[in-house]
């Protein structure tokens, strides 16, 4: 099909102390109808997400973060789309769930071309699907995974990628009853997943890839294990005893022996919740005492080193920390201390140094913070700003003065990110996300710090002075480097357009611009290996 794509660049407002940030849009629904692009996946150097147009549905994209580098890679042709999901690498290729007139639900796999995106396997054969996500997990080249053909019910499964490749590993539960298997995570070169049996319910099992090598771990251990992480070089889940036990916190090296409920926090009910995170050499997680509500805790690995870090909301009503990420040090999240709604907090493991970062949204309700991620040494994420202008991108160096709203010079209209908002994603140098900005709807826009992709970046950005600033249009810059190979100037207005291009011969040249509109403007110095990039107002 045709593809029509749009690139709009913008700078952002830049605020004493923040990077000069550019935005570009990349355009996949033309008009006011949004594409909502999600689901991002890096694979080499692709990024895949999903998307959906009216040609097209929803399918799947790729893109390099340029116009002529993103295509659509249409499994379904026409408006119906193959509605692609769960998308993973394996072994430098795309496998995802998509569907299709004759297939249904069925794995597929990509290396970013429309010729070789293809139909791994048709499972189920027809088209009924055999599976509604593909929660698999990768060892040695080889993807494990959930699915049912027909016959034997919801069992484990390989592929390579290839047909003659796909099959399914081991009938854990005999015949048409499923064994529910799931959670896949690799593990010490196996791959750990839950399953259920007739004799001892859903428990946890391992594999090395065989149909020998696929076992339970612990036969009357750990009931219905899910949240799976690696941490400490263990592997950390949830889990409950049985009857008369709740969720609570498990720990597994793969033995027998080593299988065991780290800490019954809440022994009349359940303490753990479904998030755990490695930090400092510790595990952070929320749970309940059935004292407090859900807070902020840790574990070193042991039961003794299994303590609350701090009663945020105290007394019974929880606090719940979620959204945890560790950035310069510290440890954020969302939390509730009961009386200014979810904001974002910060730990570095002591109740003392465990506080609010900021109130960004007064009140009661707060501002929910999401989908946090450190780009180029700061932490961006999602948050509502007020009841007027809803939900936007931040940015914070951690401070109460340094987290702020960023956004392109266009006036960004109300709830410019969608609300739940998919996942920001960091590839090659740029900050991709889902947003609107303009009457475009929700599109795909990419963010860069423009003054910090070069390895000398801060000892350049001491040396360089643009003076005055604002000015007519007339100004003079000084590099401040005694001497240097090449130097080059260029300029961009907010619609990204290069307003002028030129070498610089000396360390102090005054420059002139072209007649310009009053504005501001995107000044950008190279010297040598090093790039300095600033804002200039034009009066």
């Amino acid at each position: 099909m045709k593809k029509l794509l749009f690139l709009l660049t913008l700078m952002s407002h830049q605020a004493i102390g923040q990077p000069a940030l550019r935005f570009e849009r990349l355009d996949l629904n033309a008009g006011p109808n949004s594409s909502s692009p999600n689901n991002f996946c890096i694979v080499g150097n692709k990024l895949y997400f999903t998307a959906t147009t009216p040609a097209t549905g929803s399918e799947l994209w790729v893109t390099d973060g340029t116009v002529a580098g993103t295509q659509v890679l249409e499994i379904n042709p026409g408006a119906d789309g193959s509605s692609p999901s769960s998308l993973h690498e394996m072994a430098g290729k795309l496998v995802f769930l998509a569907s299709s007139p004759t297939s249904g639900m069925e794995p597929w796999i990509s290396d970013g071309t429309v010729a070789g995106t293809q139909l791994i396997k048709d499972i189920m054969p027809g088209t009924g699907n055999s599976t509604s996500e593909l929660d698999g997990a990768v060892l040695n080249g080889k993807m494990y995974f959930a699915a049912d053909d027909i016959t034997y019910g919801r069992e484990i499964w390989v592929t390579d990628g290839t047909t003659a490749g796909t099959q399914m590993l081991i009938d854990i539960r005999p015949g048409f009853n499923s064994s529910h298997a799931a959670k896949f995570i690799t593990y010490n070169n196996k791959v750990y997943f839950s399953a259920m049996t007739d004799l001892t319910g859903l428990e946890l099992w391992a594999t090395d890839g065989t149909t020998l090598g696929t076992q339970m771990v612990d036969s009357g251990g750990p009931v219905s294990p899910d949240v799976f992480t690696k941490a400490l070089s263990k592997l950390f889940f949830r889990a409950t005893k049985g009857v008369g036990t709740g969720d609570e916190l498990w720990v597994t090296d793969g033995t027998t022996a080593g299988t065991q409920m780290l800490k019954q926090i809440n022994p009349p009910g359940s303490g753990t919740t479904n998030e755990f995170v490695e930090f400092s050499n510790n595990v952070y997680f929320s749970a309940s005492d059935g004292i407090n509500g859900a807070e902020l805790w840790m574990s070193d690995g042991t039961a003794e080193g299994t303590v609350m870090v701090k009663d945020i909301n105290p007394g019974v009503l929880p606090s719940g920390p979620v959204e945890f990420e560790e950035y310069n040090g510290k440890l954020y999240f969302n939390a509730d201390n009961g009386s200014q709604g979810r904001e974002l907090w910060v730990t570095d493991g002591t109740a003392s140094g465990t506080q609010l970062v900021t109130d960004i949204f007064s009140g009661s309700i707060g501002g929910h913070p999401r989908n946090l991620i450190v780009y180029k040494g700061y932490l961006y994420f999602e948050a509502i700003q007020n009841g007027t202008a809803g939900r936007q991108l931040f940015i914070s160096d951690g401070s109460i003065s340094g987290t702020k709203v960023v956004a392109p010079t266009a006036t960004p209209p109300a709830n410019t990110v969608n609300n739940p908002p998919p996942a920001l994603c960091v590839y090659d140098s740029m900050l991709f996300f889902q947003a609107r900005y303009d009457t475009t709807g929700f599109e795909l826009w990419l963010l860069t710090n423009d003054t910090s992709t070069n390895i000398r970046n801060h000892e350049l950005t001491a040396s360089v002075r643009i003076y005055p600033n604002p000015s007519n249009g007339t100004f003079t810059i000084e590099t401040g480097n005694k001497t240097f190979t090449t130097a080059n100037l260029e300029v961009y207005d907010v619609a990204g357009r290069l307003i002028l291009s030129q070498s610089l011969a000396s360390t102090k040249e005054n420059i002139r611009l072209p007649e310009t509109a009053k504005g501001m403007y995107l000044v950008k110095i190279a010297v040598d290996d090093a790039l300095y990039a600033t804002q200039l107002i034009i009066e």
